[in-house]
């Protein structure tokens, strides 16, 4: 607890007075030190107030104890209601002069919990124990993250003890449902930009993944090629957001009854199942002696144009136009084991499984062309329809003709997983 007071403490300064008799550091420790039994039993009562989503009564004792202690502090503080959610705890205070603003995010939700794995039998019942010389407290959120919260209201403590005025100006938002998984965060954003009295998007945009830093995801993918920040600045200009927006906050003020409204949402979507066994697919591809390709995978076409994409995908590997391949019915009797045609996947897995049984029989392709007219595999080329091999050129069908007579296969499976198709379509690169 004292460690993460220090850091607090600098960042609720921000930019400490070099006349300060004590740094932020210095001040949170005094403090802790010299109020330990206090702060022990302050934590302790604040732990013992049951705060799991099965039960909204006391998510909403959490959330207004917390309402209190901010203002005690001198903080405008407010419950900020969510239709289906627990209340979110939003606090400010503003600095005269500040020209920073720093906002601190925690959540006061825990864990379900299984009384008898605990000590006692009761999570919610405080026990401290003695760990290398200090008091250390066992309950549930006596971590995660009560113990955030109730750290940076004693920072805000121990920077008046020690009279370190704030130099930013600070903002809180604790939520009360982190822990399964913040479905309502959307409209939490919302309606922190109410009560900001800022456009919603801007709130986003905020909170949008860094280019060059502030990109890896909470499972730790670093977000590449990250095109957001264009993309969402794009669609604001062409659609004239900021000024329909203006026309439709003049119409909402003259017209009470009837409301209007705009809104511009990103939205982050991870793909894939939970369950990783389903995130694998298969392909067959047969090449014909008159240049047609006949194509079959696992995915179903539902009117979404999967079976357009895959096929995409293999007449790009043979330099062939979309019209000489063609996409056969799913059928389990020649791609076995399908999996579902779900999860915002099925382009990818069933596009990479197609793409390597194609590649597969490129690569005979390209040894039989290098085997039968002496020349190295770079120079083997497939586009438009021709395959330039050295300094001749063949037609696709000529070249599968004459592979076919010297007894090269021109069938071939493809499989693919999830992990493998991202890695392949982040390193892949157009072929020639």
């Amino acid at each position: 607890m004292i460690s993460r007071l220090h850091v607090l403490c600098s960042a609720l300064l921000f930019l400490p007075s070099i006349l300060a008799a004590q740094t932020p550091a210095e001040a949170a420790q005094q403090y802790t030190t010299a109020h330990r039994p206090k702060l022990t039993q302050e934590f302790s009562e604040f732990l013992t107030i049951p705060n799991v989503a099965a039960d909204p009564a006391n998510l909403q004792r959490n959330a207004g104890l917390l309402v209190a202690e901010l203002k005690k502090r001198s903080f405008e503080s407010r419950l900020l209601s969510i239709a289906g959610a627990p209340p979110v705890v939003y606090g400010q205070i503003t600095v005269p002069g500040a020209q920073h603003t720093i906002v601190f995010y925690a959540h006061y939700d825990g864990q379900p919990v299984t009384p008898s794995e605990w000590d006692g039998g009761s999570p919610f019942t405080p026990v401290i124990r003695e760990v290398d010389g200090e008091p250390r407290i066992y309950a549930r959120s006596a971590g995660d993250d009560k113990a955030a919260i109730f750290a940076q209201l004693t920072a805000l403590d121990a920077l008046r003890a020690a009279k370190i005025p704030l130099r930013a100006n600070i903002r809180f938002v604790w939520e009360g449902e982190e822990e399964a998984g913040s479905p309502h965060l959307e409209q939490i954003l919302d309606a922190i930009a109410r009560t900001l009295g800022v456009d919603p998007l801007e709130v986003r945009r905020l909170n949008f993944y860094g280019v060059d830093s502030r990109n890896v995801t909470h499972y730790g993918q670093t977000v590449e090629d990250n095109v957001i920040h264009r993309i969402v600045g794009r669609l604001a200009s062409d659609a004239r957001y900021a000024e329909r927006r203006q026309a439709l906050t003049a119409w909402n003020a003259a017209n009470p009854i009837i409301r209007r409204g705009l809104a511009l949402t990103p939205v982050k979507f991870g793909i894939s199942f939970t369950s990783t066994p389903f995130n694998q697919a298969g392909a067959l591809v047969n090449v014909y002696t008159d240049g047609s390709v006949l194509l079959n995978h696992g995915g179903t076409e539902m009117g979404q144009g999967l079976f357009t994409k895959v096929a995409q995908v293999v007449a790009t590997e043979f330099g062939l136009p979309l019209t000489a391949v063609r996409v056969s019915a799913t059928d389990t009797s020649k791609v076995p084991n399908t999996s579902a045609s779900a999860a915002s996947a099925s382009a990818d897995l069933n596009g990479k499984a197609a793409q390597a049984a194609a590649e597969t029989i490129r690569g005979r392709l390209v040894q039989f062309a290098c085997e039968t007219f002496g020349v190295e595999a770079s120079t083997v080329r497939f586009s438009d329809g021709k395959v330039s091999i050295g300094d001749r050129y063949l037609s696709f069908a000529d070249l599968v003709t004459q592979a076919y007579r010297a007894r090269v296969s021109l069938s071939s499976t493809g499989e693919a997983s999830v992990l493998a198709s991202v890695r392949a379509f982040s390193a892949s690169e157009p072929k020639t």
